[in-house]
């Protein structure tokens, strides 16, 4: 996570050869990255990404810890 924004790679299972895309969604901290209303998503910022393998809470566990883990290291 980069100050004020989050940052989500997406890519796509069905078009194999389409590149992954990069997204910083502005937010001002990690209160902003939310559940989002079923299983599969979450909201980064203004922006609700929905997923088709990946639970939820397993994205936003993962993403707890890249921030402490930056965080440690500043």
């Amino acid at each position: 996570m980069m100050q004020g924004y989050v940052l989500a790679m997406l890519h796509s299972d069905a078009q194999h050869d389409v590149a992954p895309v990069l997204i910083a969604c502005e937010a001002t901290g990690f209160d902003d990255v939310l559940l989002g209303g079923d299983a599969h998503s979450v909201v980064l910022g203004r922006l609700h990404v929905c997923m088709r393998v990946d639970l939820a809470v397993d994205v936003l566990t993962w993403l707890q810890k890249q921030a402490r883990a930056n965080g440690a290291a500043r």
